[in-house]
């Protein structure tokens, strides 16, 4: 069942791919981006790691917390995801829990197995990173990106489910909401 906007974002406890611990409460009084991929070896999900890393510092410097979860073991998340050197938690979900808490859809029918021009161009930037287009052993291969915008008080301001593979919460909508959170008002 997907999340609804203006409400509390489920609290979860985990590890990152490192092994250092993750704690939604200890983050309470920053805004959040958590971000749902599908697998380590995805090319795609891989763009947009690097697309979030090269946002990163101006985001950070404004308080935002980024958390990215991904549908794969530790080892694919090492193997893959590592070599790009995240500056934010990147959380392994190999069984989905926190994919089935936070509402991520797995869907037959909206995966296509042809991409679309912008598939393709993703595909094609995944290339130029290192990132070949290919299947990971075991991987939910029907799974839908998500990504969630949470303010300082844990409340859910933006819910993007995604309906196609590719497709993310756009960055001016994270900028606009960062803007909206250090306005005084917002401001702990």
């Amino acid at each position: 069942m997907r999340l609804a906007i203006n409400t509390r974002a489920p609290d979860f406890k985990t590890a990152d791919m490192f092994g250092q611990p993750v704690d939604l409460q200890c983050l309470a009084g920053k805004p959040m981006l958590i971000s749902f991929l599908r697998n380590g070896g995805c090319a795609m999900c891989n763009v947009q790691v690097h697309k979030l890393i090269q946002r990163y510092d101006s985001w950070h410097q404004q308080g935002l917390e980024v958390i990215v979860i991904f549908e794969s073991p530790v080892q694919s998340l090492l193997q893959n995801v590592s070599r790009q050197d995240a500056p934010f938690a990147i959380i392994p979900d190999p069984t989905a829990q926190l994919y089935a808490l936070y509402g991520v859809e797995s869907s037959e029918d909206k995966i296509s197995h042809h991409l679309t021009p912008k598939q393709q161009q993703l595909v094609d930037e995944a290339h130029t990173i290192g990132y070949e287009l290919k299947p990971e052993a075991g991987s939910n291969f029907f799974r839908l990106p998500a990504d969630f915008l949470i303010d300082a008080d844990q409340v859910i301001r933006e819910a993007f489910y995604s309906e196609a593979v590719g497709d993310h919460l756009s960055f001016d909508l994270i900028d606009s909401f960062l803007a909206r959170q250090n306005t005084p008002h917002n401001r702990r």
